[in-house]
């Protein structure tokens, strides 16, 4: 299941506003400029798997649409 969340206190003390998105067994931390930008691409973000669901998509879909994504999990 794809989610969206804050980031865990370390990784925001090192990167301000930043935020993890998490589906399947990968995870992706990424950093807005602003706190105004983190809040507008978490609620995109959340939105968007919202309708994904909604449409009855899944994350093992999603990863065939992307196979270039990477992991560093390994």
């Amino acid at each position: 299941m794809m989610q969206v969340a804050e980031a865990d206190e370390l990784t925001s003390s090192t990167a301000p506003f930043c935020f993890t998105i998490v589906g399947g067994n990968r995870s992706l931390v990424v950093s807005a400029s602003c706190p105004e930008e983190k809040l507008l691409w978490m609620e995109e973000l959340q939105s968007a798997i919202r309708a994904a669901r909604h449409r009855g998509d899944s994350v093992e879909s999603s990863i065939v649409l992307y196979p270039s994504l990477k992991s560093n999990s390994q």
